[in-house]
């Protein structure tokens, strides 16, 4: 009844729902030639002659094909699909699922990267790279400041999903204190409590008039501003180059800026 019909996976936008995608496909022994991996949200316009098939997320599946990705290819692989799958383009899931797809049916699978003339494999390339590259970014650019209970607390709009990609940074750096940097755009924080593992939680929007600043926190903020202002040579300066090393988009929640 399905024949000449191409089939649509809806899943979840996580890397747990695409693997999980992934898994259904090859569980039911579709055609991969007719899928395609959607992420949900991203299916509103209706397409002729195709089956929409949303996907629920089932960890223990998911788990099975991040095993079966560093097994076969490699962690290097598994790391690139990570990156591609923390991206915000609506075409991540499919060139996640069209890499793994090519890969099983490949001979050399531990150099999987290097065939970049596979459109999803050099897509998956891509993504990796800019969400790798603006992570990178906020290793730099996060900027603290001292709750009234001695929680440092950050915000940051990045376009991608970092969070997952900077945690082990930050909660090296500063495992001696307690944390929160939280994501505006997508309304998720992580968190590190001293002697625990970091956390991330979704869906919590934290509003701003219910934060209470340390008494000292307006004065260290002018502090570090004096500070920046006084190592700047006036004459030196140049806004083009400046805005190349610290794009304006980053600049929003950086307390020499605000």
């Amino acid at each position: 009844m399905d024949a000449g019909y191409k089939r649509n996976i809806i899943c979840e936008d996580s890397v747990e729902g695409i693997f999980t995608g992934v898994y259904h496909v090859y569980e039911k022994k579709y055609d991969k030639s007719c899928i395609e991996l959607k992420i949900q949200g991203d299916n509103e316009n209706y397409e002729l002659f195709t089956i929409d098939e949303f996907v629920p997320t089932d960890l223990e599946k998911a788990i099975k094909v991040s095993r079966t990705v560093k097994r076969k290819f490699g962690m290097e692989v598994y790391q690139a699909l990570l990156g591609a799958a923390f991206s915000q383009k609506e075409d991540k899931a499919q060139a996640i699922f069209g890499t793994i797809y090519y890969g099983l049916k490949a001979t050399m699978t531990r150099n999987l990267l290097n065939n970049i003339k596979n459109e999803d494999i050099f897509r998956v390339f891509e993504l990796n790279r800019t969400v790798s590259n603006e992570a990178n970014h906020y290793l730099d650019f996060v900027r603290f400041s001292e709750l009234q209970n001695g929680v440092l607390y950050s915000k940051i709009s990045p376009e991608n999903n970092v969070l997952p990609l900077i945690a082990e940074h930050f909660t090296d750096r500063l495992k001696n204190e307690n944390f929160v940097i939280y994501d505006v755009k997508r309304k998720a924080s992580l968190v590190y409590h001293t002697g625990y593992p970091w956390e991330i939680y979704n869906n919590i929007e934290v509003m701003d008039e219910t934060l209470i600043y340390a008494e000292c926190e307006e004065v260290v903020k002018n502090l570090w501003k004096s500070f920046c202002q006084a190592i700047s040579i006036q004459e030196r300066c140049n806004l083009k180059l400046q805005k190349q090393n610290l794009p304006l988009k980053f600049r929003k929640f950086m307390t020499e800026f605000v």
